[in-house]
This record gives C-alpha cells, structure tokens and sequence, in this order.
C-alpha cells in the first residue's frame, strides 16, 4: 500500500501556512525572482490582482477575434462618451459611444466578399478629428488592387479614396498631428497626397490619392505591426544636421514596421545632405546580440512608443524589448515575462495615469495569459484584473471619459481587451 506523502507546510496549520505562500508571492514576483508560471498561480488565486475583475461584453455583437482596438481621445458632439471602435477577423467594424452598452455595424462595403463577411486590414482615426476614419479592406480574387475607403463621419457613410496604384495595401496610419497618412503597401511606405499646382499635400476631399515612396522593405516581407512616431531625435539627425540652422529635431517622424521573422525596420526623417528638406532613411543598428535579433530576426507582435521618455517598446514572440536611444540598441525588459508572447501594448498618458512626468502607465497583452501593467518603464510587471484565465489578449484599448463625464458611469475609466474568445473590460478608478 502506497502512501502519500505530506505535502509542503504539513505541520503548520492551513491559514498560517497560507498566508505565509501568499506573503512569499507578492514580494518575489513582482521583483522577478519567481518564474512566471508560480506568478500566474498567484493570479489565478486571487493574491496579486491590480484590479477589479474582467467582465465579458455580452453586448458584443461581433466576431469571437477581436483583432484591432481603438478608443478616440475625446467624445463627439452629441454623444455622452468617446467612441470606441472594434473591428472583428472578418465581421467588419462595430461602434459603441455609450461604453459598450449598445453596438452599430458600420456599412463598410463588402466589394465583392462573400456575403456578410467583411475583412478590414487596418483602421486609422485621425488623432485630433475621430469622426474621420480611413480603412483598408483585403481584396477578393477577382479584383487585386487596393481597397482604401474614407468615411467623415464616424463610419455611417463612406466613400472609395483611389488612386494607389495596384499594390496591395497592408496598413494604415495618420502621423500625431493627423498632418500625414502614411500607407503600408507591399513593399514600400508611401505618403499619401493630393497634387495642388506646385504642393503635394494630404487633404480631405474626394480627390483620388497620389503616392510617394518614402521607404522600402522589400515585397517578401510579411508585415505584422506599423506605427508612425513623432521624435525621438537621435545621434544620427544631429550629425546629419551638421552646420545648418538649429531646428527642433524632436518634431521628426520615425516609421517603425514590425515583421514576421524578419524583426524591426526603423526608418526616421533626416536632414537630407544633398539638397534641402528631409528624407526618410533606415536607423542606424548596434551590434550586440539583443539589438541583432530585434532589429533582424524577432517576430514582432506589438509595438508601442512613449513620447514623454523617447520609449520604444516591443512586444515580440520571446518576452519584451525596449529602447531608449531612438531604437539603435535595444535590453528585454521584465522578468516576468521573458518567455511569454507579447500580442499587444497600450500606453496610458502620463496625465491620465495621475502620475508625475516619465511615468506613463504600460499594458500588455499576452498570448495565453491575460494582461498585465507597468509603472516604471516596464522593469517589473503587475497582473491586471482577475476573471480573463488563459485567455489571448489581441488588442488594448483605454477609454476615459474624464471626472465631470463619467458621473453615474460605471468608472473614470475603462480598460477593453479584445480577446480570441469576444470582447471584455475591466472598471479603472
């Protein structure tokens, strides 16, 4: 007869014992030194939640991926909260403007996919207008060209933006002042514009869309993530600025474009040395085995960037990755999750975390492992919430309605993750 043996604190009694687990956890984890599995033990036993629990959105009325998640910065005349827009793998584009409570389809053309379903590529709003709204659709067989349509009013009405030549288009992007949009095509980053007399410039109007190319990756390359920065400056602009007039080199624009196996392609605006003006031009790279792999190899899921600390983040395949130089070099960040998947990143501004400067609030999302925060620059990382399980976490979205709005809403703030299994949020003070 086999028998089993005590278990660890047999001889203490159970509170005691627990208490001391519980104590033990939530001073090893969050400084790194316990594995991220006993970490997410402790999550799942309610010892470590940062917050309340997750609660799923049983109003969602879309696909069970929630691929993409944007809230708008500020709410629409005529509506009681800022919009948020969710777009599903293939059921196309819901709005809600009353925290989720209620949904509206938005009537983005099908052209020519199979009835009801509609896979949108990307979605941009424009940063200072969220009524203006741009989207790139997959095309069907039949009709390879890129699908960009525009809509200025929120996604009731849109209207077919032409004109790009027969690439396929794999993203979209307004630049921080909504100045530019700049488009991920297959192979190149072009600048969208509108030809007036002698100034090529990007206007809202029913005008078909020329293109520049202002960088070029290559059209084998699958492209997973692109984000369009203002700043940071660097080494390389100074040099390049040389003798000519000082200029705020922090306006300057950096394209980053994540890729399948392929890792980070950096490009950022220069002084141009042979002529005056600009031009976009590749980052230069360190050599030291991180920066290497991030730069040349990582499969990047997730990018992110602090403006407030010149703070690149990436989330990619094997943990978390940062830099703080204008991505030349790059260190992992957070014990915690070195061997998880990284499939999302938000950035909480610094006003609306409460905090002093520099001390911006980060989210991540993980693939088979719910969400989780950063307060110091991602160097040590918290579980958000409770109620998530294993669930993968595929986009991020922060809503603030602000103190005087959110009288008698559910909370200031409201945090959604889209999840392969519907759409869930979670009640922030």
């Amino acid at each position: 007869m086999i028998h089993a043996r005590p278990g660890p604190g047999a001889w203490l009694p159970r509170p005691l014992f627990r208490q001391l687990i519980v104590a033990l956890i939530c001073f090893a984890a969050p400084l790194g030194l316990l594995p991220l599995t006993d970490f997410w033990r402790a999550r799942q036993a309610g010892a470590l939640s940062h917050a309340g629990r997750w609660e799923r959105v049983e109003t969602w009325p879309g696909d069970s991926l929630v691929r993409q998640l944007i809230a708008a910065p500020k709410a629409l005349p005529g509506f009681e909260s800022p919009m948020l827009f969710a777009v599903g793998a293939a059921g196309g584009l819901y709005l809600s403007s009353d925290d989720g409570r209620t949904w509206i389809r938005s009537a983005v053309p099908t052209s020519g996919s199979r009835l009801g379903s509609v896979r949108i590529v990307d979605l941009a709003v424009h940063p200072r207008d969220p009524s203006e709204l741009y989207v790139a659709l997959a095309p069907p067989p039949n009709h390879p060209r890129p699908i960009v349509y525009w809509s200025r009013d929120a996604g009731l009405a849109w209207q077919v933006r032409g004109g790009l030549g027969p690439r396929r288009v794999e993203a979209l992007e307004f630049d921080p002042p909504g100045e530019e949009l700049y488009i991920l095509t297959s192979g190149d980053v072009v600048r969208a514009y509108v030809q007036e007399g002698d100034w090529k410039h990007f206007v809202r109007s029913e005008s078909e869309l020329q293109d520049a190319v202002v960088a070029s990756i290559g059209s084998q390359v699958a492209v997973t993530q692109f984000v369009v920065a203002q700043g940071p400056a660097d080494e390389q602009a100074a040099a390049l600025e040389g003798e000519r007039a000082p200029r705020d080199l922090s306006g300057v624009i950096t394209l980053a474009v994540g890729t399948s196996g392929r890792g980070l392609w950096l490009f950022r605006q220069y002084p141009n040395p042979t002529q005056e003006g600009w031009a976009f031009r590749l980052v230069l790279l360190a050599d030291d085995p991180v920066s290497l792999y991030v730069r040349q190899q990582a499969a990047i899921r997730a990018l992110c960037y602090d403006p407030e600390q010149a703070l690149l983040l990436v989330g990619a395949d094997m943990g978390l990755y940062q830099s703080t130089d204008g991505g030349q070099s790059w260190s992992r960040q957070g014990q915690a999750l070195r061997r998880e998947r990284v499939r999302a990143l938000l950035l909480e501004p610094v006003a609306e975390a409460g905090k002093q400067p520099g001390a911006g609030r980060i989210y991540a999302g993980l693939a088979g492992g719910g969400v989780f925060s950063s307060d110091d620059r991602g160097a040590t990382w918290q579980p958000v919430g409770e109620g998530l399980g294993r669930l993968s976490v595929t986009s991020l979205a922060m809503l603030d309605r602000g103190a005087a709005e959110a009288e008698g809403a559910l909370n200031a703030r409201t945090l959604y993750a889209g999840t392969t299994q519907g759409l869930w949020r979670l009640g922030l003070p």
